[in-house]
């Protein structure tokens, strides 16, 4: 409808802060109650196999040979600050010049990724240690030195694990400006033969599907003046409508970043009223 404080030629874009507390007379709000009332209330069906499903992995410490080549770092600073024997050959930089360069580089990747990635670059040294390879052949690490370590571990690990920690030596390898060995291809193989013989015991059980039945349940308990069960809702309905997995829709507190994860505090509401 027109506004008399408005020119016909003028168009007049109108913000408002989220509240910090939800309204009942929000859209949002009002569909969820729509939904509540429309929707049948089901009780959840435990699934019969719903304490398999709470297995939890304990990680396990890998002891790595003490050398002042790597120090004793977390496992997202081990990229960085584990240096190969060979970093400054061909160089004219001071070991202090070329370890800024290659933080900077560690410093691309998130740190879940960093994580991950150091703890293949471990499990390779641990690797490494046992079968006495010199420091030289760790970084660049030969073709055959690669392959064989994917072999030895197929079987006993999943190959999207192995894969990994081939991802993280590669990486460990681009950060320090060392080549990485041709055979991408023989390696793929490998790693699709692990996958063949992954063992049953490194897989986590099949969950229960998500279900209409499953948000049905949701919603039939949620307080429309709770903000937290609001927002639970949502979530739920975003995941079962969207095909998504919970983890890429929430995010834990301790983990919680304002510079990837969104919060209501910086989400503003827009509408454009013409005459």
């Amino acid at each position: 409808r027109p506004r008399p404080d408005i020119g016909n030629d003028k168009q007049h874009v109108k913000k408002a802060r989220i509240p910090e507390r939800s309204q009942a007379s929000r859209p949002s709000v009002a569909a969820l109650r729509a939904a509540r009332q429309q929707t049948t209330k089901i009780q959840a069906a435990s699934s019969p196999g719903a304490a398999s499903n709470r297995r939890r992995f304990t990680p396990q410490p890998l002891t790595v040979a003490h050398s002042s080549l790597r120090p004793d770092v977390l496992a997202h600073q081990r990229l960085s600050s584990w240096r190969p024997v060979t970093a400054r050959q061909g160089t004219y930089l001071s070991f202090e010049e070329v370890a800024s360069v290659s933080a900077a580089m560690a410093d691309s990747y998130s740190e879940d990724t960093l994580k991950s990635y150091g703890s293949g670059l471990a499990r390779w040294h641990r690797w490494c240690d046992h079968r006495g390879v010199p420091e030289q052949l760790r970084c660049p690490a030969p073709a055959e030195l690669l392959e064989y370590f994917i072999l030895q571990h197929a079987g006993h690990f999943s190959s999207v694990t192995i894969g990994t920690w081939l991802s993280g030596l590669r990486a460990w390898h681009r950060i320090w400006n060392q080549s990485w060995p041709a055979g991408d291809m023989r390696r793929t193989e490998l790693i699709r033969y692990a996958a063949l013989h992954t063992p049953s015991t490194s897989r986590k059980p099949a969950r229960p599907a998500v279900t209409l039945e499953w948000l049905s349940a949701i919603l039939s308990v949620v307080k429309l003046d709770s903000p937290g069960d609001v927002a639970a809702a949502a979530a739920a309905s975003v995941a079962l409508w969207g095909l998504l997995r919970l983890g890429e829709i929430t995010c834990s507190p301790k983990n919680f970043d304002q510079r990837k994860n969104i919060s209501r505090t910086g989400v503003t509401f827009a509408s454009a009223v013409s005459s």
